[in-house]
């Protein structure tokens, strides 16, 4: 058997140590949100525009601050106004953006608002997005079946109203007959 020198094993400690430090030294950026998905269901007047407030929570799980920016994907286009987009998080902070959505007529709307995390400390930055489904329902017309449906109820109505009148006079009217 050979004998391993001392230098050797001296050199493959140095080794092991300096990869084990370069390791932990490496800093990874940690994005985070709460609420990733909203389904909202929205009911409109008609002539008026619906407008509402909504939010994500931003989450700086990182031992370095951080630049949030915060903007919508253009699948909403000029529907959502961010209130503040543009922030800076201190390690373990965190954070509810709020937004305003506007919508001009009842449908079925999705997108996304998207979070990026970047930091002086790391180049690279780190995207997550919350994905809003929005259904708007507006105010229906009458239609035909709808109106031709309470037409008939009326008249049938008052076909039971006359009916029942008919007899009942007519029941008086053979009281009256059958005491003479």
């Amino acid at each position: 058997m050979k004998k391993t020198s001392p230098l050797a094993i001296i050199l493959f400690a140095f080794f092991a140590l300096g990869i084990i430090l370069s390791l932990s030294l490496t800093s990874a950026l940690v994005a985070s949100i709460s609420n990733p998905k909203m389904v909202l269901y929205k009911n409109m007047t008609s002539g008026e525009n619906l407008v509402f407030e909504n939010s994500v929570v931003v989450n700086n799980e990182n031992n370095f601050s951080v630049n949030i920016l915060v903007q919508p994907t253009n699948a909403f286009g000029e529907m959502v106004v961010i209130k503040e987009s543009n922030f800076t998080l201190v390690p373990g902070e965190r954070k509810e953006v709020f937004y305003e959505m506007t919508f001009k007529q009842p449908g079925d709307y999705a997108g996304d608002i998207l979070v990026t995390f970047s930091s002086e400390a790391i180049e690279n930055s780190l995207s997550i997005s919350q994905r809003v489904v929005v259904w708007v329902y507006g105010d229906k017309p009458i239609n035909f079946v709808t109106i031709l449906l309470i037409v008939s109820t009326l008249v049938l109505l008052i076909f039971l109203i006359a009916l029942y009148l008919g007899y009942k006079k007519f029941r008086l009217n053979k009281n009256k007959h059958s005491l003479k």
